[in-house]
């Protein structure tokens, strides 16, 4: 049975003092004690035509995991449209009318989808184990969106959002728009 100060470690053994991949928190005096609690955390940084993925735990630096394109969303409105704009219906003195009713706005239409297929990614990511808690950071719109594609377990660890497009920033300036212990 191991003594007092020892601690069975990943690799079996014991590290010596002030070498926990974790920080310093040896050289305090908590040899006996567990290592921190560490959350993995998931951030999710997107607009309707990007989603970046990041990882960090508590204050850390953000590590980039993923950059997802959408580039149905890049494309010109036009692109976006069929050819068609309604159904052509003959009216009673033999005219043509035409119907746009239920057409939507191709852009939307394509943001819903790519928010959807997000949405359906960190829920196999949170099923997965790859996180603990998430933190979202879109425009208003599209974290409406997120919102509304997000499973219920999925929303059960989102532990914040931001209205805000930081898609296009590098990570340091993100981090900074982040709350400091997520």
């Amino acid at each position: 049975m191991p003594g007092p100060g020892s601690r069975n470690w990943r690799n079996g053994t014991r590290p010596e003092r002030g070498l926990h991949p974790h920080g310093d928190w040896l050289k305090l005096g908590y040899e006996d004690v567990a290592e921190p609690n560490m959350a993995n955390i998931r951030v999710l940084v997107a607009d309707g035509s990007r989603a970046r993925f990041f990882r960090t735990d508590r204050a850390a630096p953000l590590e980039e995991l993923e950059d997802d394109l959408n580039p149905a969303a890049r494309e010109p409105e036009r692109a976006l449209q069929s050819d068609r704009k309604g159904t052509a219906v003959r009216g009673p003195a033999g005219q043509t009318q035409f119907s746009t009713e239920g057409e939507n706005d191709p852009r939307a239409e394509e943001e819903r989808r790519f928010a959807r297929s997000l949405a359906e990614h960190l829920r196999k990511a949170r099923l997965a184990g790859e996180y603990e808690r998430l933190f979202i950071a879109a425009p208003p719109g599209f974290l409406g969106e997120l919102r509304q594609a997000l499973d219920e377990g999925t929303r059960a660890v989102v532990v914040g959002e931001l209205d805000k497009d930081l898609s296009r920033l590098k990570p340091e300036v993100i981090r900074k728009h982040l709350p400091e212990l997520i």
